[in-house]
């Protein structure tokens, strides 16, 4: 057994590796990492599927998600908990959801909005023909 001792340190160095951290008003928190980023982004691409069922979102918009990577933001406010925003600027819209509390959790709760972008601010150029444009 003790032969094996040495074991222990190299593999805590593993592991320690393994988890992202982040540090928030001097407290170190275990961050997402690149899989737990990618699993809320397929959550929300299957609810995106859902809302264009239902007419929500349009077919060019789904598409664009699908075909697109999101923006992700995550505030922490303790291990793998907090606020993380996962938001598509299409075109016309920003498609955003809102994940809170335990962002590893099986069924994560989550909140689904959408944004009008301005004309001014849409890769569409506005109709110089009508008057005030």
């Amino acid at each position: 057994m003790k032969k094996y001792l040495w074991l222990f340190p190299v593999l805590m160095l593993l592991c320690s590796g393994c988890t992202a951290w982040v540090e928030v008003d001097g407290e170190r928190y275990a961050a997402l990492n690149d899989s737990h980023k990618s699993r809320l982004v397929a959550i929300c691409r299957k609810a995106l599927q859902n809302n264009l069922a239902k007419g929500i979102i349009t077919r060019s918009e789904y598409d664009f998600c699908r075909k697109n990577e999101p923006v992700i933001k995550v505030r922490y406010r303790g291990d793998y908990f907090g606020s993380a925003w996962v938001i598509w600027r299409t075109p016309e819209r920003l498609l955003e959801f809102l994940f809170e509390e335990d962002l590893i959790a099986e069924k994560p709760l989550c909140a689904f909005s959408i944004g009008h972008i301005p004309e001014s601010e849409r890769r569409i150029q506005p109709d110089k023909s009508i008057p005030g444009r």
